[in-house]
């Protein structure tokens, strides 16, 4: 009897156990309190936080393996109260909300519960209502109730993107935070430190004689990256570091923290665990967008906190970039990946002192010219070194007579009349301390013709590169006319074959009316202007700038910093490709990349166009090297686009029409059912297509298709089943610039 109870007590507790487990299938919770999603472990496809042009990714995305229709299980219990259908973006999405007030979210389902939910004929229902296809949010009143572990839905590829899941969990409706549980994937290595990468901040900085200099980073013996020597640098730098971790399967995920010392001491410490919605812009302020990207995955992060970046900040950690004195320093950081896995780098560097060289005396030919270091030999240091070398690249020149000065040395040079300019680099062993260069005077008439100028804005400072034309005398000073009539002038140095550079404090750029060059000859126009204009847009003022054949137009609080703005026409650049017009520019507007707060308007002028409905704005894809569509809203007079960033934009027409590749199934083979999934594959440049740009007809009807860019092709399922024998169908597109495919005919056979 006692054993028959035993007996029976046990097969209680089994049942009680067995009720209490979540729905079938489900993995179990780890560590953490939220069921795993799928009934199998996935690798991660793309971590919380990672780089997204003009915003930041607010969830994981689990990968499926290229598989449609696997079970989605709510990760807790809840009520789903929202539902999303739309044809890019998330797809289809479904939102719970649970007993603690947090939201999970699915997105790219293939399709919802229905046979216990009810869900499909909620979205059918909502449909008829409103009489589109994507009703976009659906919300549920009264919503529906579910059990951590329920399957809520199917992984698909709805929206924006190949076979995966994407997950989420928010603190509230727009506070995403990091959802990936302890234990959940398997398999992410620690973060790789790519190269690091020196910015100039000041304009007498030079880093190993560049103004960006990025250098490999290498894996030691001790586990710790490093650059094969210190840098060298003689002012002020922003550090820069591209770093990743791969899963399994190859997938390059971003990071999710970073802590930064310099010499020991914290400078930079954040910890992305959630961000909110409104902070999406400050993805630019995380990580460099000129140098980071999604295809191919690049993550390229500011190793300093920028003005207005308040992601992720561990409140008394950190503390102000140091100003360093020159000698031997130490760049320490640490990176820790999606999964947590933590690496370190260290990054050796030589501040040098701050030298500003510069010519004295005479600078006839033949003459006894002085260089002068901007301080006493004793304060440089031993082992310095003078080069002095023919600007337009003609090798070295040789110092006759050197003679010593405490603060500098005098030569005499053996210049032939071919030689323009010599250009002199300090050294302290190999380190470059400073550059100047000294131009010889012209004969009258020489050197009129004003250089082709290239200008690089930078936060704290602008360069001017000048390229100077074969056979023509090189300038030798820049000279800014402010807007009450005062003139400063920068003198140049060479900074590549024919090319010259002039580096101007923001400052002075700001209050600049005019921008122009004066040679080395009282003989020559002291000002000749430049085709170039000065514009400059505070963090609390806007910008109104007409250039380049284009305006751009900034609100007020749009910018984070204080940002001199200017525009320039990339050379080279992509061609649009065929059946492609370039209508207008391309304009690249710079510092490229630069984040801002509040977009801004892009306005191309419209120019008298016989299909003006083929015309729109296209961003230039650096990674790909194409031209990427974005529309505009069209008037009769201009093309205007809201962009979030600086970038490179160019006004085109789209001629070319699409082109169908094939139907499947069809021929003489066979469909697979009598409801076959037909695809009609596409080939599309330019504009692309709407979600119903295919067209197809079977048996005269017109039946509902949807189009996919990530798979290039549309599909369409027959209304009901088709009957036996052979079918007869036509399929053509029209793309959203109005263009139309030839018709291709064809025959599905069912047996």
């Amino acid at each position: 009897m006692t054993h028959v109870k035993n007996l029976l007590l046990a097969v209680i507790s089994l049942l009680l156990i067995v009720a209490a487990a979540p729905g079938a299938g489900a993995l179990p919770a780890a560590a953490g309190n939220l069921l795993f999603p799928l009934d199998e472990p996935a690798g991660l496809v793309s971590s919380f936080g990672e780089y997204r042009p003009d915003h930041l990714h607010p969830g994981i995305d689990f990968s499926t393996r290229g598989r449609n229709g696997l079970p989605v299980r709510a990760v807790a219990a809840g009520r789903i109260f929202r539902l999303k259908v739309e044809w890019r973006g998330y797809g289809r999405a479904l939102y719970i909300r649970h007993t603690d007030g947090r939201i999970s979210v699915y997105a790219h389902l293939e399709r919802y519960e229905d046979r216990r939910l009810g869900l499909e004929r909620r979205v059918l229902e909502e449909r008829r209502r409103r009489g589109e296809r994507y009703p976009g949010d659906i919300y549920l009143e009264p919503p529906v109730p579910v059990k951590g572990g329920d399957v809520i839905g199917f992984s698909g590829e709805s929206g924006a993107g190949l076979p995966h899941l994407h997950f989420e969990m928010r603190r509230e409706d727009q506070e995403p935070s990091d959802p990936l549980q302890p234990g959940w994937v398997a398999g992410v290595a620690a973060p790789v430190f790519v190269s690091v990468l020196f910015r100039a901040r000041a304009p007498e900085t030079w880093i190993e004689g560049e103004r960006v200099r990025e250098v490999p980073l290498s894996r030691g013996r001790d586990g710790i990256y490093a650059p094969e020597r210190p840098l060298s640098v003689n002012g002020p730098f922003l550090p820069e570091a591209r770093v990743e971790s791969r899963d399994l399967e190859g997938h390059r995920l971003g990071i999710k923290a970073l802590s930064v010392r310099v010499d020991g001491v914290t400078v930079y410490d954040f910890r992305l665990e959630s961000f909110r919605f409104s902070q999406y812009p400050e993805v630019g302020l995380l990580l460099d967008q000129a140098r980071s990207g999604i295809s191919p995955p690049e993550y390229t992060y500011f190793l300093a906190r920028l003005k207005g970046n308040d992601l992720g900040g561990a409140a008394g950690m950190e503390n102000p970039w140091p100003s360093l004195a020159p000698g031997s320093h130490r760049l320490e950081v640490e990176a820790v990946g999606a999964s947590g896995g933590v690496s370190r780098a260290r990054v050796p560097f030589q501040l040098l002192p701050a030298v500003g060289l510069h010519w004295e005396g005479a600078t006839q030919r033949g003459a006894r010219h002085t260089l002068r270091f901007g301080a006493f030999r004793a304060d440089l240091g031993t082992g310095l070194n003078v080069a002095y070398g023919a600007a337009e690249g003609g090798g070295p020149v040789l110092c006759e007579n050197r003679q010593e000065l405490p603060d500098g040395e005098t030569c005499r040079f053996d210049a032939s009349m071919e030689i323009q300019a010599i250009t002199a680099d300090l050294f302290r062993g190999p380190f470059l301390l400073g550059r100047s260069t000294l131009f010889f005077p012209t004969e009258p008439g020489e050197g009129r013709v004003a250089p082709a100028v290239r200008i690089d804005p930078s936060t704290h400072y602008v360069d001017l590169r000048l390229r100077v034309a074969d056979r023509q005398a090189p300038p030798a000073r820049l000279v800014l006319t402010g807007r009450a009539g005062e003139e400063r002038r920068f003198h140049l140095v060479e900074a590549g074959p024919r090319e010259f550079l002039g580096s101007v404090p923001s400052e002075a750029w700001r209050e600049a009316s005019r921008i122009g060059v004066e040679w080395e000859s009282a003989q020559v126009p002291a000002f000749l202007e430049l085709a170039a204009q000065t514009h400059y847009a505070t963090a609390g003022s806007g910008l109104s700038m007409a250039d380049c054949g284009v305006r751009f137009l900034l609100q007020p609080r749009s910018l984070y910093d204080d940002t001199p703005v200017h525009c320039e026409v990339p050379d080279p650049f992509p061609p649009p490709g065929e059946g492609m017009a370039l209508l207008g520019g391309p304009v690249r507007l710079l510092p490229e990349g630069t984040p801002l707060d509040r977009k801004g308007d892009l306005l191309f002028p419209l120019p008298a166009d016989p299909h003006p409905e083929r015309v729109g704005i296209y961003r230039l894809d650096r990674a790909q090297k194409s031209w990427v569509y974005q529309g505009g809203e069209r008037t009769a007079e201009v093309v205007r686009l809201s962009v979030g960033r600086l970038d490179t934009h160019a006004l085109l027409r789209d001629d070319s029409p699409p082109r169908i590749l094939g139907v499947s199934p069809s021929g003489p083979d066979a469909a697979p059912s009598s409801r076959p999934v037909i695809r009609v594959r596409v080939e599309e440049r330019g504009a692309g297509l709407a979600h119903d740009g295919v067209h197809l007809v079977l048996d005269g009807s017109e039946m509902e298709t949807e189009f996919d860019p990530d798979r290039s092709w549309s599909t369409a399922v027959p209304a009901g089943p088709l009957a036996r024998g052979r079918h007869d169908g036509t399929a053509w597109a029209v793309d959203r610039a109005g263009n139309r495919s030839s018709t291709l005919a064809f025959e599905i056979r069912v047996r």
